[in-house]
């Protein structure tokens, strides 16, 4: 099809795919503005983003706000550099064979018919450390082989997130420089990424993720388009070809979950199937069987990757909560697009479809998702991750791990309001929080009346009624939520994950974190990059910078020799030996195994107490070896800590900790304190020092306790 076709015939893009948003519409929210002399608080939010998409500005994996074009000097990455300003778009197109590039040429020309002046983005750049991948076939692309190159950074730009703000943006504000952008950005796209060539056709997660962001933004703008327009129809002919190719790579290029150490990636390529066919089985004459396959297939991924208890069988809080967007997501298009817009019809849809089972399996991981969510509207960085998302519907707030709207979206979607008990939402929630689950599942309404900037900022809990705070176990997986008003530790006690593969495992057992007053005090590192450094992905992942104990320097679990990047041996075995929640106290008691493999073999067992009107939590380490007359290894408690807090050792048993107005004092029975500096992630590729606090414990200590108090 050519993007000068100027055929009168129909479109089926747009005259037989199902309406996504029949019940948005622009004018309420042009209307809200002149009534208010001012946008909705919602669209100065999603207005301000878009303005940096516009001018090509992205702000990607720790990149900071940068303009993306060819020939970039970039800042590096810890001191690899791999910048060329002699590239130009015009010498990567004269890689292409004429066919293509001839095509390349013309898109490019259609970009410039709706954004005069269009300079193209460099799709194919680490706009961190410089390094492009060539314009080759996605399958000669390799990831890990180049020191500081980091090739998450151009996948995450070509998944197209911000082409969903900006059509929200126009849908906010009715500028139509908004939805002309869009145009223009996915014209230039397919003009440097022919099918199946380049970097973003390399991982089918990252296609996936694309093609659901693309038909949302379009979706969003769909009724602008007007098929008598020559150039209107040039774009849609294009489109509907891409959707075509977008749907043909994911059928043909699935990350079967047996024999991979990343399983959520086969959740993403389903979800992305789901919803593309939704989209074309008017259309597309294949698209039905790849329909109802993602939905067998969804059901048999719910039922092996969710766990009993409700959680993500990866044991990493922030791909928990992206398998359950995704899933959540993609379920909801696809019901939206069969008629189904409110919460009943939207549940009974999905019910049909997966099963009642499977629909309270979803309930459940709303309900882990609920309790995993500290005071301070963040989750606590467990196990591996990356930033990653699925669709941005939100209005935009900046902190990565507030998933507080995906727990809206939840309330919206199972809330009764006479079953108070089982409230999908944590402590507190903002008017911000709700954008999504007001578009996905509540009518599709982008801004509510009544809502205001001077109301914006206030905590609202669903229907006014107190979120009921209490402590909860996730024996499957291994995490242990000991929970109260402004305070919220989770405790690590399960195994590896992902099977016993250990995929996004770190060696974190019997670790915590902790948060009183709101505020995060003992902290999960995170992860700083995958592939881009063997050394930080080994020390984010090591048991040095977890808050736990280290014996003899060794690892908990030993790393896989044949894979510096992911996975380990499950060594630790984990056991939760005592678990108890009761109005005044809460008791753990675990234990792991990764030091048996010593010599002599020691079996480390942690007990945590929170008493809760004393506000205290003491902490009992006992290091349990058979021949107990022998000398043991020597052994180093550590704890991190936010890089906000200030810390004082008052003498070598006690050290003083403040942030912000809280003070914590860190008694210790035996050892000395120290301090030093650690590293910590608060998202995927950023890092800034913080104290770290450690004990030492020499050899033969069989029993310590530390007690914090505040």
């Amino acid at each position: 099809m050519s993007p000068r076709s100027s055929q009168q015939g129909s479109l089926p893009i747009l005259d037989e795919s199902p309406v996504l948003f029949p019940d948005v519409r622009v004018n309420d929210e042009v209307a809200w503005r002149r009534t208010h002399g001012q946008c909705p608080p919602d669209a100065r939010s999603m207005s301000a983003g878009a303005d940096r998409y516009v001018r090509h500005e992205f702000n990607v994996l720790g990149s900071g706000w940068v303009r993306v074009h060819y020939g970039m000097q970039c800042n590096g990455f810890e001191g690899k550099n791999y910048s060329d300003v002699t590239v130009t778009a015009e010498s990567v197109l004269q890689r292409l064979a004429p066919t293509p590039r001839q095509r390349s040429v013309e898109l490019l020309r259609l970009a410039r018919q709706f954004v005069p002046e269009y300079v193209p983005i460099d799709w194919h750049i680490d706009f961190k450390s410089g390094y492009r991948y060539p314009l080759v076939h996605h399958k000669q692309l390799k990831y890990g082989l180049v020191e500081g190159f980091d090739a998450k950074v151009s996948a995450d730009l070509s998944r197209c997130y911000h082409f969903v703000v900006l059509a929200l943006a126009w849908r906010t504000t009715g500028e139509e420089r908004y939805r002309r952008e869009i145009l223009a950005q996915i014209l230039d796209w397919m003009a440097f990424n022919p099918f199946e060539y380049g970097p973003a056709w390399r991982a089918n997660m990252n296609v996936s993720i694309r093609v659901v962001n693309w038909i949302v933004a379009f979706s969003l703008i769909r009724d602008s388009f007007q098929a008598s327009l020559e150039q209107d129809r040039a774009f849609l002919e294009a489109f509907q070809e891409s959707m075509i190719r977008h749907r043909r790579h994911i059928a043909e290029n699935l990350e079967f979950p047996e024999g991979h150490f990343h399983p959520n990636h086969y959740v993403a390529n389903l979800a992305g199937l789901l919803v593309v066919c939704s989209l074309c089985r008017g259309w597309d004459p294949e698209a039905s069987a790849w329909h109802n396959l993602a939905l067998r297939e969804l059901r048999i991924e719910l039922d092996r990757q969710v766990l009993a208890d409700g959680f993500d069988f990866e044991a990493a809080t922030s791909y928990h909560a992206l398998t359950l967007e995704m899933i959540s997501y993609a379920l909801i298009l696809a019901a939206r697009m069969e008629g189904n817009h409110q919460p009943p019809a939207i549940r009974t849809w999905i019910g049909d479809r997966l099963g009642s089972d499977r629909l309270a399996t979803l309930r459940d991981m709303f309900i882990a998702l609920r309790d995993i969510i500290q005071p301070n509207g963040l989750i606590p960085l467990v196990g591996d991750t990356d930033d990653g998302r699925f669709l941005y519907l939100e209005t935009p707030q900046g902190a990565k791990r507030d998933w507080r709207f995906l727990s809206c979206v939840g309330a919206g979607l199972f809330d009764d309001p006479s079953d108070a008990s089982r409230l999908l939402l944590p402590d507190t929630v903002t008017p911000q929080d709700w954008t999504a689950a007001r578009l996905l599942v509540n009518g599709g309404r982008l801004i509510e009346r009544g809502f205001t900037q001077e109301n914006a900022a206030e905590s609202v809990p669903f229907d006014g009624r107190p979120v009921e705070l209490k402590s909860a176990a996730y024996p499957d997986v291994g995490f242990y939520v000991m929970r109260g008003p402004g305070f919220h530790s989770l405790i690590t006690c399960g195994p590896i994950g992902t099977g016993g593969k250990g995929g996004h495992c770190h060696n974190d057992k019997l670790s915590l974190t902790l948060c009183v007053e709101n505020l995060e005090i003992i902290v999960d590192p995170g992860v700083y990059v995958y592939t881009a450094s063997k050394e930080y992905r080994a020390l984010y992942r090591s048991v040095f910078s977890h808050n736990t104990v280290v014996v003899d320097g060794r690892e908990q679990n030993r790393f896989l020799s044949e894979s510096p990047w992911w996975g380990c041996h499950e060594d630790t075995r984990c056991k939760c030996v005592e678990w108890e929640s009761v109005p005044d106290q809460d008791v753990f008691v675990g234990e792991h195994q990764g030091y048996l493999r010593l010599d002599p073999p020691v079996l480390h067992r942690r007990r945590i107490l929170w008493r809760k009107a004393e506000r205290s939590v003491m902490i009992t380490d006992e290091l349990v070896r058979e021949d107990r007359p022998a000398p043991g290894p020597e052994a180093q408690a550590t704890f991190m800590l936010h890089p906000r807090c200030e810390v004082t050792i008052v003498d070598g048993r006690l050290a003083v900790v403040e942030r912000e107005g809280v003070r914590l004092e860190f008694a210790t029975s035996g050892g000395r304190w120290q301090l030093a500096s650690g590293h910590y992630s608060p998202s995927y590729g950023t890092q800034v020092v913080c104290p770290k606090l450690m004990l030492s414990l020499a050899g033969g200590v069989s029993e310590n306790t530390v007690s914090i108090s505040w």
